[in-house]
């Protein structure tokens, strides 16, 4: 206890743990590519990689791969053609901070070759 309040540093605002925030701004593509989808967000103050996700027809994310800070793009070279899929990312800390919730999510779209 620290002078008898029953409070402790962990309680304290301006002391314990902080995560990471989630990504804002989180863009898919929408088609313009068919070689793949790009997802893009805002830097994340503290973070030191990014996970993203991708979920399918109302399935549960799926991580699809990581990206270093300060990167902000993550090609998603294994999307379908032709298939919405909904994309998601989540911001890693510094070591001993965590990862953030999922960001707020965006559709995106592989494109379709047109036929030869």
């Amino acid at each position: 206890m620290l002078g008898g309040s029953g409070d402790s540093l962990a309680n304290d605002p301006e002391q314990g743990w902080r995560g990471v925030l989630p990504p804002d701004g989180v863009l898919a593509s929408d088609g313009e590519s068919v070689d793949h989808v790009a997802v893009t967000w805002s830097t994340v103050t503290g973070a030191r990689a990014y996970r993203v996700f991708r979920t399918l027809q109302g399935g549960p994310p799926a991580q699809i791969g990581t990206t270093p800070a300060p990167q902000q793009t993550y090609l998603d070279t294994s999307a379908l053609p032709g298939i919405t899929n909904v994309y998601s990312v989540r911001a890693m800390g510094e070591a001993g901070t965590g990862m953030s919730a999922f960001s707020l999510s965006n559709d995106g779209l592989r494109g379709i070759a047109a036929p030869t």
